[in-house]
């Protein structure tokens, strides 16, 4: 059919947009020289529960002075987020030297650079692109190979028997000379997961689908000392009280001290018995 003569006078052909470079912002970093003024601004999305669909967090924090205010709005859109971040921009007790923010479509936009423009904000800069360090600060500070090393030693003081196998992603820590020298000193042995393939390591990704869904977000921490509290407490309860289907329902301390086939026979014994008590009460009936 496309070649009979109707269909080629009626064809069209359309050309695909091609993107081009927004002036808005600089690349780099920002350089309050020890001054007060320079801002880290990012959004982070409060993951939808049910039909109910999330919030978006503004956070804005102070380069030196660690100053931060937080604001929400419906989405991320101009018409929402826009009045969130000016508000957030005049509660700071400083006059605003500089903004920094990733790429993101919700500050690279010329009604946020106007915005910055009538603030009389003299520096927008943004992070280089593809380079998820861009803003680190405002993320979280990144973790290093000794972070990984004392936590695992801390591990090892905690269960001396154990000889674990690390699985882990390609990140930076866990490529590093100097982890590989410590995995082989400390006896255990270490596998990294398929580039961009999370799945391969899928029982770490359900523990943090599990932490934040019954423990961060019911929790609500306000400040990292509330943070850390809730978690230490979940991490107990799921280590030692939690049932897991992926290991048989039993908890991980009882599959860690080999308790598993004990207890499974014991989980069977009362299944059994259950049968029996089952078959009496029909017998009875009839």
């Amino acid at each position: 059919m496309r070649r009979t003569r109707a269909c080629r006078e009626q064809r069209i052909h359309h050309t695909q947009t091609r993107a081009s470079a927004v002036s808005i912002g600089g690349r780099g970093k920002p350089e309050p020289r020890g001054k007060p003024g320079h801002l880290r601004v990012e959004t982070v999305h409060q993951s939808d529960s049910g039909s109910r669909k999330g919030i978006y967090h503004i956070n804005a924090a102070g380069t030196v002075t660690q100053w931060r205010i937080v604001g929400c709005c419906e989405t991320i859109s101009e018409v929402h987020s826009l009045p969130v971040l000016e508000a957030i921009l005049h509660q700071f007790p400083f006059r605003i030297q500089g903004f920094h923010s990733d790429n993101g479509s919700e500050f690279i936009n010329y009604k946020v650079e106007k915005l910055l423009n009538k603030l009389r904000v003299p520096e927008f800069t943004k992070s280089r692109a593809n380079r998820g360090t861009g803003n680190v600060k405002m993320e979280g500070k990144a973790m290093r190979e000794t972070d990984v090393e004392i936590i695992l030693e801390a591990a090892k003081e905690k269960y001396p028997d154990a000889r674990p196998r690390i699985i882990s992603d390609n990140g930076p820590q866990f490529i590093a000379k100097d982890f590989k020298k410590f995995i082989g000193i400390s006896g255990m042995t270490h596998v990294r997961t398929s580039p961009y393939y999370p799945q391969s390591n899928s029982k770490l990704e359900r523990w943090h689908k599990s932490l934040k869904s019954e423990c961060i977000r019911p929790g609500v921490p306000l400040t990292p000392e509330d943070a850390r509290r809730l978690i230490e407490r979940y991490v107990e309860h799921y280590n030692t009280v939690r049932l897991h289907s992926a290991i048989g329902f039993v908890t991980p301390a009882d599959m860690l001290a080999g308790r598993q086939n004990e207890i499974h026979a014991a989980q069977d014994r009362k299944l059994e018995q259950a049968r029996e008590q089952r078959q009496l009460r029909r017998r009875q009936a009839a």
